[in-house]
């Protein structure tokens, strides 16, 4: 029997036994997240799910009210509900409400798969408060759970939330919050691409190719250098595109010119070279201008149509000749199978090439990117497109975008350095009719956090992922700022190299960050753990014997691959591909308020150095 179902004034808000209002099943792994989007349909979203501002998911009331979740259940603040007006409107409106329950790694359900059971309690406000509490009772509530897993009978998928116990009150999970939706391994770079093929697959009414030259740089003649130019086309111009840019004060040239282009009416190709990002060149708003007019003449589109981007070295000058010479070979190779080209085409010291996806509402988002060094993103991050063949429009497409970039890209650092090329633009083709924004924008999301993930695990010389999660802040941007000063920490971050759980580090530089950004914090109920393991209760640390060697298998078990120095003394990655998408785990916990963030970071290798220290050669 379905949930029922409670009206008041026209609000439809799902209801757990006793009348207690629930969000009810967290799908956490791809085939889960595949077969409920199958599952969901067109047009049936009814629940948009919020930790703080970050839209984190969408939800129907179906059989049990299904929630389509895309980060950590813990997060969750608030949902939003579809209101029917008297007139036959419809909008969202919030209600508020805590998650106060939140239980993990339940009994075996489904194939061994991690479930989670979520309860919420009413925190309504005004006549909506006396209203709400009339038909509410303010008791605990019991929880419940779709399960998604092997596949069973309804009868025995209703058994198993019949038999399995709430979760305990207070209960923490052992994990930080991941921002990808997925948990892949793969066991070989063939395995790996053919992934990446299957994701790549374009939405309609796109087209990408790609050309390679060689070229002499002007500022160095004596060392030959090998460009990619990909190129992404419309089958027709459509009005709806966003960008944001870096914030870097000294931004690369076609940053410059992609902030006029989004005054423009149309955009119909995007136009990337790797190799040289052109910035602060003699003349680099002029080659890019002259690149776009001749590749809208082979188009037959305005020159102000084309959008340039450019990554690589910092300083140098285009090569425009011999880019001129390679546009028709780009313009040649269009086709509109799979994006995974255009991915490869725009990498530079990447280890491969980063493509996403997401299916809803009968259209696709693809999304692709680069970025392994420089990385510590203000807006965006190095080079990121997300394509669409959904119909958003253009003023819905530039508000949810940088909504999207706070919990995604705006939340790594590599190396704390911001890029002067920072750029994420997207783009819909208009293809599909889109009948809900708000699930576009979760799938948009994901998509995006997704991609944030990975171009950290490709980051330059990297061998751990670093992820942070910092609660029980006063701020969300003080969480952030915590999280950051964590995963930038240079001390930790080569401890975190060598396998080595110096924990102190790790408490210094939460320390040195608030003493000097929120220096009247109190840190005395601070809690942190790493690897679920409990190193600090109350600012006092807890480390026994037993703990050193369980910290030192987390770190080992996060590793991508072992570092080993080549015949030069010099140290690059044996692998071209992610073996896994584990990560070092680490939670600290304020105990002072109820914002929270989520920061991914990387370690600093042996590797990391000897990519940057011959970086131009």
């Amino acid at each position: 029997m379905a949930v029922p179902c409670g009206r008041n004034d026209h609000i439809l808000s799902p209801l757990g036994p006793n009348g207690t209002p629930l969000i009810v099943g967290i799908l956490n792994d791809v085939t889960d997240r595949k077969l409920a989007e199958e599952q969901l349909g067109e047009g049936e979203a009814r629940f948009r799910i919020f930790a703080e501002q970050s839209l984190l998911g969408i939800a129907v009331l179906q059989d049990d009210a299904i929630c389509y979740v895309t980060g950590d259940p813990s997060a969750l603040t608030h949902y939003e509900y579809r209101i029917t007006t008297k007139s036959g409107d419809t909008r969202w409106a919030e209600q508020y409400s805590r998650a106060v329950e939140y239980g993990g790694r339940p009994a075996d359900f489904g194939g061994g798969r991690e479930a989670f059971t979520l309860s919420f309690r009413p925190r309504p406000r005004g006549r909506l408060k006396r209203r709400l509490l009339s038909a509410w009772p303010s008791h605990a509530s019991r929880s419940w759970s779709r399960i998604w897993g092997a596949p069973q009978s309804t009868r025995r998928r209703r058994q198993g939330l019949r038999q399995r116990a709430s979760p305990r009150p207070g209960f923490r999970a052992t994990k930080a919050e991941r921002m990808a939706s997925t948990d892949l391994a793969f066991g070989s770079r063939d395995e790996h691409r053919a992934w990446l093929q299957n994701q790549g697959a374009l939405p309609r009414g796109f087209r990408v190719g790609t050309a390679k030259l060689e070229f002499a740089p002007y500022e160095l003649p004596n060392k030959p250098a090998k460009m990619n130019l990909t190129l992404v086309t419309l089958d027709e111009p459509t009005p709806d595109f966003a960008a944001v840019f870096t914030n870097n004060a000294f931004p690369g040239a076609p940053v410059k010119i992609g902030r006029r282009r989004l005054a423009e009416p149309h955009l119909s190709a995007i136009l990337v070279n790797n190799k040289i990002s052109n910035v602060c060149a003699p003349g680099g708003e002029e080659t890019s201008e002259r690149l776009c007019e001749e590749l809208g003449k082979l188009l037959q589109v305005p020159g102000s149509a084309v959008l340039p981007c450019s990554t690589g070295v910092i300083g140098w000058r285009l090569p425009l000749e011999s880019m001129l010479g390679a546009l028709p070979s780009a313009v040649s190779a269009l086709r509109a199978d799979s994006a995974l080209s255009a991915a490869a085409g725009i990498v530079t010291t990447d280890l491969y090439p980063k493509v996403r996806a997401a299916e809803l509402l009968g259209g696709r988002i693809v999304g692709i990117a680069k970025g392994a060094g420089m990385i510590e993103p203000n807006l965006a991050t190095m080079l990121v497109y997300v394509f669409t063949d959904l119909a958003v429009p253009r003023a819905t497409l530039r508000e949810m975008l940088p909504r999207v970039v706070g919990p995604s890209f705006n939340s790594m650092s590599i190396d704390s350095d911001t890029s002067t090329s920072d750029t994420v633009v997207l783009v819909s083709s208009g293809k599909v009719p889109c009948s809900d924004f708000a699930a576009f924008e979760a799938a948009l999301l994901r998509v995006c956090q997704d991609l944030t993930e990975d171009i950290v695990r490709n980051g330059e010389g990297v061998r751990h992922v670093l992820r942070v999660e910092v609660s029980g802040a006063p701020s969300e941007a003080l969480a952030r700022g915590i999280g950051k000063a964590v995963v930038n920490a240079p001390l930790f971050k080569c401890a975190v190299a060598g396998n080595d759980p110096n924990v102190g580090r790790l408490v210094q530089a939460v320390g040195k960050y608030v003493g000097v950004a929120a220096p009247g914090v109190d840190l005395s109920n601070t809690s942190m753990r790493l690897g679920g393991v409990t190193i600090v209760e109350k600012a006092q640390f807890f480390l026994e014997p037993s703990k050193e060697a369980e910290l030192v298998q987390h770190l080992k078990r996060a590793e991508l691959y072992e570092s080993k120095a080549a015949a030069d003394g010099t140290f690059s990655p044996p692998v071209d591909f992610p073996p896994h998408e584990r990560a070092v785990e680490v939670q600290i916990d304020l105990g002072i308020g109820s914002a929270r963030a989520v920061v991914l970071g990387a370690d600093l290798t042996h590797e990391y150095v000897s990519e940057n220290a011959d970086y131009r050669s």
